[in-house]
């Protein structure tokens, strides 16, 4: 995300498609509309985060990470 900005509105597409297709699965999809919500967010520049019991609290902490780590060595 901080080295190929041009493609983050390509990716942001990706995802809204991703979270608008596990809304429609219902309740069972929660986890994953979850997810895409808090990937959307970091795309957007903000930071959303989910309950430290959520099975991706883990991916999106990694994903923050990566770019802290990526911002620091510009």
């Amino acid at each position: 995300m901080t080295t190929a900005q041009d493609q983050r509105p390509e990716w942001r597409e990706v995802i809204a498609e991703a979270l608008q297709d596990a809304q429609q699965q219902g309740a069972d999809w929660q986890i994953e509309a979850d997810f895409f919500t808090a990937v959307l967010a970091l795309l957007d520049g903000r930071s959303l985060t989910l309950s430290a019991d959520h099975p991706y609290v883990q991916a999106i902490a990694a994903i923050q990470d990566g770019i802290a780590k990526d911002a620091q060595q510009y």
